[in-house]
């Protein structure tokens, strides 16, 4: 087995009729000794039909702009990008208490130009004082993405001719 060059807190264990346990015989080839990133390959001289490999990466970085007003919304940027190819990532931002209402929070997977609106998302109010602080996703895959928060500020209710009737916005 293979693991990435960056890996540390290598553990093996062998699982027998739904036991897990330590591994005996197990060899490092290329230990990752002063920062080496080369492949690290774990040759496993015990006899198990099946095994359990952990071990620790380094996660994603991650940069959040501030939040700019732009017409009626508040934007908001977040990059998240990895050297190591990563699945299933749980991303997270804070966000000022403003509203308790998850319908007027988007966030968007920008992808080639294009924007696609990320359905999974979990709402939290993480110091409960019913508003919305903190937001959460799943990143399915991950090289370099960008997603963007959209919180909506002020939305105005017009006539047919695009006359302000009136704020609907609490």
């Amino acid at each position: 087995t293979t693991l990435p060059g960056e890996s540390k807190n290598i553990e093996v264990v062998k699982i027998v009729d739904d036991q897990e346990l330590k591994v005996d015989k197990v060899s490092i080839e290329n230990p990752n000794l002063f920062g080496n990133d080369k492949p690290i390959e774990i040759i496993l001289e015990d006899e198990a039909l099946e095994y359990e490999i952990n071990y620790e990466t380094p996660g994603p970085d991650k940069t959040e702009s501030i939040f700019v007003r732009y017409d009626n919304k508040l934007i908001k940027n977040i990059s998240i990008s990895s050297e190591l190819h990563l699945e299933n990532i749980t991303t997270f931002t804070t966000i000022s208490e403003i509203t308790s209402d998850s319908e007027i929070i988007k966030i968007y997977h920008l992808i080639n130009g294009s924007s696609e609106l990320v359905n999974d998302v979990t709402y939290l109010d993480t110091n409960n004082n019913n508003l919305i602080d903190r937001l959460e996703w799943l990143v399915p895959h991950l090289s370099n993405e960008t997603y963007q928060i959209i919180i909506i500020i002020k939305a105005e209710h017009l006539d047919e001719n695009k006359i302000f009737i009136e704020d609907v916005f609490e």
